[in-house]
């Protein structure tokens, strides 16, 4: 049984990031509609899954919406530490933090897998579930970076994964290099990396509408 993660922020504060003002071009409504695309991908392309969302924004009708379509549903807007973090000028240190989040949870060890996809993000009709159909941990490489929108993590790698996700907060607080760049030097000897492959993955990018595929 596989659990994939979304990690989600469906009303985005009008606070700047380290690399641009604009958090955000899309309206809570449409981040909204791009989220229940997320979740009705999973549910065709990921057989035996179970999905968790992890939030972090004020209550909303489209909140409570999104609650009914997932198993889990986690929103730590209330947690002044990690909204502190999820708001701060650092992208990856929110999503390191949100994200370990779920390490905090008994959910997450009943599972052979991990699957963490971003929010607004889909997998599209050219995903294939076959090439992680085993008990690797799987990232997407890019040149001297890893993709963070979509990877795997095995259960034999929790651990060291959530160790990673801490250390990685540390760096990018300090450094201000990305999650990408970080995860890349830190992943060595737990991952295996996912090389001249198309996953079938799409969405916009949030800063600029920019449409990502890969």
């Amino acid at each position: 049984m596989n659990l994939i993660v979304i990690t989600s922020i469906i009303s985005i504060p009008n606070l700047p990031l380290s690399y641009t003002p604009v958090r955000s071009v899309f309206t809570e409504e449409q981040r909204y509609q791009q989220t229940i695309l997320t979740i009705e991908s999973i549910r065709k392309n990921i057989p035996n899954s179970h999905i968790v969302i992890l939030e972090c924004s004020p209550n909303s009708n489209f909140l409570e919406e999104i609650k009914t379509k997932v198993e889990y549903f986690f929103n730590y807007f209330e947690d002044k530490d990690v909204k502190d973090v999820v708001y701060s000028i650092h992208k990856g240190c929110g999503e390191c933090k949100l994200l370990s989040q779920i390490f905090n949870t008994k959910i997450l060890w009943e599972y052979n897998n991990l699957y963490k996809l971003s929010g607004r993000y889909k997998l599209t009709e050219n995903f294939s579930s076959k090439i992680f159909d085993n008990d690797l941990s799987l990232f997407k490489l890019r040149e001297n970076s890893v993709s963070t929108i979509f990877y795997k993590i095995n259960k034999k790698d929790y651990q060291n994964f959530k160790n990673i996700l801490e250390i990685s907060f540390t760096i990018i607080e300090k450094t201000g290099k990305s999650i990408e760049n970080v995860f890349y030097y830190l992943l060595n000897g737990i991952s295996d990396f996912i090389q001249n492959y198309y996953l079938g993955i799409s969405g916009y990018c949030s800063v600029d509408g920019s449409l990502i595929e890969y």
